[in-house]
């Protein structure tokens, strides 16, 4: 009834995707419900890979987050012009969640390890939005799901990282975003807590609590602490380093 930016912004989106969508075909298995193009663009072979790929992972998530979602999990299958014009996002992005998990496969025949890392990225996402309800910021969203692919950082990326926080003279890391601080920094709690930490962290962001505060009160650490902690220890190993 009111002009909304945010709400333009959807419609535009919801708009964008009904115009590419529209006749694509859906299949449901037992958590997800696909959809993709009917002409046969995609083997069949490489949707059942998928499906069962993404089936045994959300087994693995459930039981890793402690968590299970209310409701199957959309996953869009594009080709990638397609992704490109529903999503807004360049060429380089792989995979987006945002409530649904959309994929660009162009050209992909086979469910090949680099694709397996998207999925289960994507995947965690959607745990974490979930377990979170909708509240986890962007460093621990992007740090879990890189830590769940799998993901490690290169020597000179953790080398950049550290010569940049040896100069950020107190500056916030997780203001300007990037996937390197936030996975390094999720991996550095991985390594000093278990994994139950972002469990109970999430459940308390679910209840409203900062992250900062849910940190502080899973692991009796202040959040301050914690990320002084990593700096240095991640200065001392690569900025240092000769």
């Amino acid at each position: 009834l009111k002009s909304d930016p945010r709400v333009a912004a959807r419609l535009d989106k919801a708009r964008r995707e009904f115009a590419v969508d529209e006749s694509y075909q859906r299949k449901d298995s037992a958590h997800f419900t696909f959809r993709y193009e009917e002409s046969g663009s995609l083997p069949e072979r490489l949707t059942a890979s998928l499906r069962d790929y993404l089936e045994e992972e959300y087994a693995d998530l459930c039981d890793r987050f402690q968590f299970v979602p209310p409701a199957p999990i959309v996953v869009i299958l594009y080709p990638s012009r397609a992704f490109q014009e529903v999503t807004r996002e360049p060429a380089s992005v792989s995979g987006l969640f945002d409530g649904k998990i959309r994929i660009p496969l162009g050209g992909v025949k086979s469910l090949n390890p680099p694709l397996r890392a998207v999925l289960v990225h994507e995947l965690t996402h959607a745990f974490v939005a979930g377990k979170s309800g909708g509240n986890a910021p962007r460093w621990l969203q992007e740090g879990l799901a890189q830590l769940v692919e799998g993901r490690s950082l290169s020597a000179a990326e953790e080398r950049a990282l550290a010569r940049d926080l040896a100069a950020s003279e107190g500056k916030s890391w997780y203001e300007s975003f990037s996937y390197p601080s936030s996975l390094s920094f999720t991996r550095y709690l991985s390594e000093r807590y278990p994994f139950q930490i972002f469990v109970e962290v999430l459940d308390r962001m679910k209840s409203g609590q900062s992250a900062e505060d849910a940190l502080k009160e899973s692991t009796r650490d202040d959040f301050a602490e914690l990320q002084k902690g990593w700096i240095d220890q991640l200065v001392r190993q690569f900025a240092e380093a000769r």
